[in-house]
């Protein structure tokens, strides 16, 4: 907001809405010839009624695509939301190492147990590939000539069961076996399917990542889970212990702490304090929840979300206002006609049918002609998600729905107040 140019450009904009809207009827108006015009009414040519009834059909055309653009947004969000994403973050607490560790495993083996100590604190371990943030290695892994390219997140002995991740079959990493810091592994069903195997044989073959020159070997299979975003697809990924490797090591960069529920604030104030005091005084405290850093994922779509929700409020009020003004037109012209049809006899439910029937037709033939316009396009944007939600009809339905209540609420108020015309006075000229 503190760009100028933004209020240049609002100006602007404002100024050449103002003058088109001002010269297309001008301009139009000026064409007429005089003798035509003195010779009949040009609100009730042909001409006039096809220009007011396209532009009133446009804006319900419009105003049909935000409610079910908006409906269809609402609930990719709460799909994402409320999806299973294969692991718990709740309560896991994550801090991160200063920069200038000279050795950041043996600092996270120090700190490691102490920090269980503190008042609050359920379990504590680490894992390089944590969900929300964008600190992933990724490599080639290699089997009889067949290669693909998978995560990799080097971990403590505990991290997968520590995140509430579901082992699908084999077991978890051992701290009482040697090789289970050497070259044993777990790897997701990504991974399995990646390589066309299946279970059975994923424990009996041995690959080479790219980031080492020993091979490796798969000792647990566990369920998927997305670390980064619902918008792609969950990757291959190896998982093994920090020490497995000369250089992995030097990647412990944080230490993650579930904490228990009954006293979450007062535990990070102890755990802060301790850090400062203990761990890396003099440095900034860089903390966070991984739940909470997960959820970041989601805010472009909840601003879409709320941004459709704007927009369909002001584009449905500017519609229901060019409504109001059109109806209103109408109705004052048919006002002699509903003189003499009351006259006659008609009902004043009849006379307000009759004269909102016009605008029921419009409605429902733009809201038909939004419908295929709105799947097609909410149906790209759901493309743009590896999980998404099949397309709904209920927001096609209540679009319909919607558009014909508020049409009829809209005209009707108009076309009552028709109907308790004074007829002495429409009628004295007839």
């Amino acid at each position: 907001m503190n760009d100028w140019r933004i209020y240049v450009y609002s100006l602007t904009m404002i100024l050449a809405v103002t003058v088109i809207s001002g010269l297309i009827p001008a301009i139009y108006l000026a064409n007429f010839k005089a003798i035509e015009t003195l010779k009949g009414n040009f609100a009730r040519s042909r001409h006039g009624i096809w220009l007011r009834n396209g532009i009133l059909t446009l804006q319900l055309i419009i105003s049909s695509f935000f409610i079910i653009g908006g409906l269809i947004v609402n609930s990719q969000v709460k799909y994402m939301m409320n999806k299973d994403l294969g692991y718990s973050g709740k309560q896991i607490f994550l801090v991160s190492f200063s920069e200038n560790s000279p050795q950041p495993w043996l600092k996270y083996e120090r700190v490691k147990n102490e920090m269980k100590k503190i008042k609050g604190v359920d379990d504590v371990s680490f894992g390089e590939a944590v969900a929300g943030s964008y600190r992933y290695s990724n490599s080639n892994m290699d089997y009889m000539g067949k290669s693909i390219y998978a995560q990799h997140g080097s971990m403590d002995y505990n991290y997968l069961q520590f995140m509430n991740i579901k082992l699908k079959k084999g077991r978890w990493l051992n701290p009482k076996l040697a090789s289970d810091t050497i070259n044993n592994v777990l790897v997701n069903e990504s991974f399995v399917k990646q390589f066309g195997w299946t279970d059975e044989q994923a424990f009996k073959n041995e690959f080479r990542p790219g980031f080492d020159d020993k091979p490796y070997k798969i000792v647990g299979i566990v369920k998927d889970f997305n670390v980064k975003s619902l918008k792609s697809a969950v990757e291959p990924m190896i998982f093994f212990h920090y020490r497995a490797t000369s250089w992995k090591r030097y990647n412990v960069y944080n230490i993650q702490l579930k904490l228990k529920p009954d006293d979450i604030d007062g535990t990070v104030k102890r755990i802060k304090t301790y850090w400062q005091n203990n761990v890396e005084p003099g440095y900034p405290f860089d903390s966070y929840f991984v739940d909470k850093q997960f959820a970041k994922t989601f805010e472009k779509y909840q601003k879409q979300q709320t941004l459709f929700t704007i927009l369909n409020a002001m584009v449905l009020m500017v519609a229901l206002l060019g409504l109001f003004a059109l109806s209103s037109l109408m109705i004052e012209q048919k006002l002699k006609d509903v003189a003499i049809r009351k006259t006659l006899g008609a009902s004043d439910g009849t006379l307000v049918f009759g004269l909102t029937k016009q605008f029921l037709w419009i409605t429902l033939i733009a809201v038909l002609i939004s419908i295929p316009i709105s799947y097609y396009l909410m149906n790209e944007w759901l493309k743009d998600f590896a999980y998404r939600i099949d397309m709904p009809v209920f927001p096609f339905v209540l679009s319909l729905i919607l558009l014909l209540i508020l049409t009829f609420a809209v005209v009707s108020i108009k076309a009552y107040k028709a109907t308790k015309v004074n007829l002495v006075k429409y009628l004295k000229y007839e």
